[in-house]
């Protein structure tokens, strides 16, 4: 994880030092990661369940066979669930990227052998809410203002000012709670470690969240931290990839794989953006909109898919299988 936190460390210092010229700094290099790790680590969920760790094989092989059709049809669904339902998708989404974001941060293992999937459900939940309350909270202008654009570009009821305080509210209320449960826990069963690192990992991203405008700041979350967190996760399980190797060898690697899928990815993204350009150019952050709805399409097929598989050994504990689970990385 040290590239990891160096890289959002930086970001989140240019952000306090040039807040005027954050985005010109900032901008470019996103675009560049966007592609490079935020499709990209998306663009090679095929690989996913060979890559799995032991156990996740109990899935059986019908979900080769039926992966793509599966993942098709759930983005499909999310299209459809834009098209009748936006108001209630756009929290849908929001709810589940706080869930796939949370759980991708949650520990390989937390250390309480006894209950391991309580820990690792209590602390997705916190850095979850954390991620969506921070900003919500830090600026309220500007993130009312991102989901209204969303809103009404797919003709939902837009989010008044009190509704979006109250939402803002709870979710502040609820991130506080299960932060503070999670690291009481960890205190009264003496797991300084995990509280060490979670504390640091909170501190830092909330600094990020706070000092950077909710764009920007979630761009380098989700290229930075998340994208990035996934790929060097994933190149430790792939076969033919070199474990512990430097780490761009180990992305030079990782995107020899990734690259059919994240051409065509590519290319069918700026199709769209083609398509319908006149519509985006009429409606306020077209581009950032058109980003959103494209992530929202894919998420809830990668989220399963990702929750099924890859993190199968969290959720699916059972009394007297810890010893044959993967030893926590870090």
């Amino acid at each position: 994880m040290r590239p990891v936190y160096i890289l959002v460390a930086v970001c989140t210092a240019i952000g306090g030092l040039f807040p005027a010229s954050a985005a010109l700094l900032l901008g470019p290099p996103l675009v560049l990661g966007l592609v490079g790790l935020g499709i990209a680590h998306g663009a090679c969920d095929h690989l996913l369940l060979p890559a799995a760790p032991t156990g996740a094989t109990a899935l059986g092989p019908w979900w080769q066979r039926s992966l793509l059709v599966a993942y098709v049809g759930l983005a499909g669904v999310v299209l459809a669930a834009w098209y009748w339902w936006p108001t209630a998708t756009i929290g849908a989404f929001f709810a589940l990227s706080a869930w796939h974001w949370g759980s991708a941060d949650a520990a390989e293992l937390h250390p309480a052998p006894a209950h391991p999937t309580r820990w690792w459900l209590l602390h997705t939940t916190a850095r979850g809410l954390l991620l969506f309350a921070v900003p919500a909270l830090a600026w309220p202008v500007a993130t009312r203002a991102l989901c209204n654009d969303l809103l009404l570009f797919t003709d939902g009821q837009l989010i008044s000012e009190l509704v979006f305080s109250q939402i803002a509210a709870g979710l502040g209320l609820l991130a506080a709670v299960a932060t503070a449960a999670l690291w009481l826990g960890y205190g009264l069963l003496g797991f300084w470690q995990a509280l060490r690192l979670d504390v640091g990992e909170t501190a830092l991203l909330g600094a990020l969240l706070v000092l950077l405008p909710p764009a920007l700041a979630s761009g380098v979350y989700f290229v930075g931290w998340h994208s990035l967190r996934h790929t060097l996760r994933l190149t430790t399980l792939l076969p033919g990839l070199q474990q512990g190797g430097r780490l761009f060898e180990r992305l030079r690697m990782f995107w020899r794989l990734a690259l059919p899928l994240l051409a065509l990815s590519v290319a069918g993204l700026l199709g769209v953006a083609w398509w319908l350009m006149p519509t985006l150019l009429a409606h306020s952050g077209g581009v950032l909109v058109l980003l959103l709805l494209a992530a929202s399409v894919v998420t809830l097929p990668h989220t399963v898919l990702v929750t099924a598989v890859l993190d199968r050994c969290r959720w699916a504990t059972r009394p007297g299988t810890l010893a044959a689970l993967p030893a926590p990385a870090g």
